[in-house]
């Protein structure tokens, strides 16, 4: 039987409001920061080692963050990356960025606070690069110059979630007045674009399992699981329940955000969607980031409030 179970609390460590974290396999643990400073939250045993302190970064400016983390970590964080696409190299960052006076990769932090809206080139696993707002995604040539533009692609209402495919060429994204689309990316061409689901509610987050055969979808109110493989993704099963993100722990359990009303397990099924095991943590939840194995989490709260690990036995 599925659980989830608490397993440590701990203070968040570093001053500001600025928040990132991601999973390190490597270092065995969760790296956080504030943009300036970094800092790994180990798993066994639970705790908090400083990895980057900065006695006044933000008052040094040029090139901030370049020197802050080792080949090694920013290489695993890049092809970690976020929602299904990949962060691009440093180098490549130096040359899309030439004049940013943070630092190249201050744009990847950025993007692991607020999302990939804020036009960081990132790439598909099919190897295209785009850069996405909330309004438009673009086409990307890196060969033709430091950051060509190759085609645009009006998205049809606001953006308020999106995911590349892990072995196809198409983009999903979900927007503020409840509808689902597919963007197909080819060579030199974005689209078409058609229409998967309209759920009727904001769209928060989107997902595909592991093995390319499943869209889940959550928002206000659903989770939605879709068949990818036909000519559109077919709705498979649905369950009403609110959903700030979703987390795909294996090809069998998703982890749910509820936010306000804590953590649920839910089985990947095409047969009536039902939540498995629950957790509420201190305070409301704002973010989540799974180990790539799925059976830790790393909850974050909104400050001033700290930090929590879970136990997900799955």
């Amino acid at each position: 039987m599925a659980q989830i179970s608490k397993r440590q609390e701990l203070e968040w460590p570093l001053p500001g409001n600025q928040r990132l974290a991601w999973h390190s396999p490597s270092r065995r643990g969760f790296v956080i920061g504030n943009h300036a400073d970094k800092s790994l939250v180990t798993i066994e045993p639970p705790g908090v080692l400083p990895l980057i302190t900065r006695a006044d970064a933000y008052a040094q400016k040029n090139k901030a963050y370049d020197d802050q983390l080792s080949p090694a970590d920013y290489g695993e964080l890049r092809t970690t990356g976020l929602d299904g696409f990949q962060f691009l190299t440093r180098e490549q960052y130096d040359a899309v960025f030439p004049s940013e006076t943070w630092g190249s990769t201050c744009p990847v932090d950025q993007a692991l606070v607020s999302g990939l809206t804020g036009q960081v080139p990132v790439a598909m696993p099919c190897g295209a690069v785009v850069s996405i707002t909330d309004r438009k995604i673009t086409l990307h040539d890196l060969s033709a110059g430091p950051i060509a533009t190759v085609a645009d692609a009006k998205l049809r209402g606001p953006l308020t979630a999106v995911v590349a495919h892990p072995s196809q060429p198409v983009i999903f994204y979900g927007t503020n007045a409840g509808d689902i689309y597919s963007l197909a990316v080819t060579a030199g061409k974005l689209g078409p674009q058609k229409k998967v689901a309209a759920m009727g509610r904001v769209v928060n987050a989107l997902r595909i399992t592991l093995d390319g055969h499943r869209l889940i979808a959550g928002g206000m109110g659903f989770v939605a699981i879709f068949a990818l493989g036909g000519k559109l993704p077919k709705l498979t099963a649905k369950l009403d329940v609110s959903c700030r993100s979703i987390h795909v722990l294996n090809d069998r359990w998703l982890l749910l955000n509820q936010g306000m009303h804590g953590l649920k397990l839910c089985e990947i099924s095409d047969r009536p969607l039902r939540l498995d095991a629950a957790c509420q943590p201190s305070t409301a939840v704002d973010r989540v980031i799974c180990s790539a194995d799925g059976s830790t989490a790393l909850v974050l709260f909104q400050p001033p409030a700290g930090i929590e690990l879970f136990d997900l036995r799955l």
